[in-house]
């Protein structure tokens, strides 16, 4: 009796465990699908889908995915009712899908995302007024520019400038100035007051021995100025309009060098220069360790004293033997 009632027990618990856990089971097999596109119809990977549960029994429900390569995203949920949504830090979709009831698979729950972009605008001025024709650019993430140039009256405009981190870079020819900024969606003001100047210094060798009577000059395309380095090679220059600028080094007898300098932070800055000597190289004189014109004098100086030191030995043999000169003479 005991072994019936204990089989009759274990039956009975085998045929509840199925029953109970089935719900669950097929609760858990519904899945959201679709597809993600820009206004282009584009497909967009990595957009997040999110769906939260709204109804009152399970309100904390909340479930991701992101998108793939190709715009698919799968969304497994439990039956009940959700607000879906896509979401990216560049892009936002306008039309979430709210109050959906899921009581089964759903395909095609596609979304259209809009690129989040902002205007970036603004003055550029200095102690004089504002300024034409000065140059704006704006470097992001993955080496996203935009550039622009003021008005006769200083302003300038950058429109559909994706939302982000830039540095933004101010180039005139009375100045320049560079600042990281947020751009966000909407009108993001900057404005700039150009009033910083650049000092350079430096000093100039050769063969690690100062050089004197070099010509400096510093140019771009509407500024230039040129000094000349001291006895101890040392030169200065201030009062330079801050932007991108180049350097030339320059001496009679030597290679003339160029280096680019970017002076868009009003600041000092120090540029050394190494000369080098015109002419052949050391290594292809051809006596070693000499270029060509010494070797030619080293080799015209022993041919000289080559030439002394025999006419010092015959001199010395007549001497001592004058009789060798009159016979010579006979002859």
């Amino acid at each position: 009796m005991r072994r019936t009632s204990l089989f009759v027990l274990v039956l009975a618990v085998l045929l509840l465990v199925p029953s109970i856990a089935s719900p669950a089971a097929a609760q858990d097999d519904i899945e959201v699908r679709g597809m993600v596109r820009d206004t282009s119809r584009a497909p967009l990977s990595g957009i997040t889908i999110t769906a939260t549960a709204v109804s009152d029994s399970d309100p904390n429900v909340v479930r991701t995915n992101v998108s793939g390569e190709d715009g698919a995203y799968v969304l497994p949920l439990q039956p009940g009712i959700y607000h879906i949504a896509a979401s990216s830090a560049d892009y936002r979709s306008d039309s979430p899908y709210s109050n959906i009831t899921l009581t089964s698979s759903m395909d095609n729950m596609d979304f259209e995302m809009t690129e989040r972009v902002g205007t970036v605008l603004g003055h550029v001025s200095n102690e004089t007024g504002p300024i034409a024709n000065a140059t704006v650019s704006m470097v992001g993430a993955g080496n996203l520019v935009y550039t622009s140039k003021t008005n006769e009256t200083g302003d300038y405009r950058i429109e559909n400038v994706r939302v982000g981190t830039y540095t933004i870079s101010i180039t005139a020819v009375m100045g320049g100035d560079l600042k990281i900024v947020e751009v966000s969606e909407g009108e993001n003001l900057q404005s700039w007051n150009l009033t910083g100047q650049s000092t350079l210094r430096g000093v100039v060798r050769s063969g690690q021995e100062p050089m004197a009577d070099v010509s400096v000059t510093i140019s771009s395309g509407v500024y230039s100025h040129t000094v000349t380095t001291s006895s101890d090679g040392r030169y200065e220059i201030s009062n330079i309009p801050t932007g991108e600028y180049t350097v030339t080094f320059s001496k009679s007898g030597y290679q003339t060098s160029e280096s680019p300098v970017d002076l868009r932070l009003p600041k000092y800055y120090t540029l050394d220069m190494e000369m080098e000597r015109m002419g052949l190289p050391i290594s292809e004189g051809f006596l070693s360790g000499y270029d060509l014109p010494h070797s030619l004098m080293i080799v015209a100086l022993g041919m000289a004293v080559g030439t002394l030191i025999f006419a010092l030995l015959v001199r010395h043999r007549f001497k001592k033997r004058p009789e060798m000169l009159n016979k010579e003479e006979s002859d």
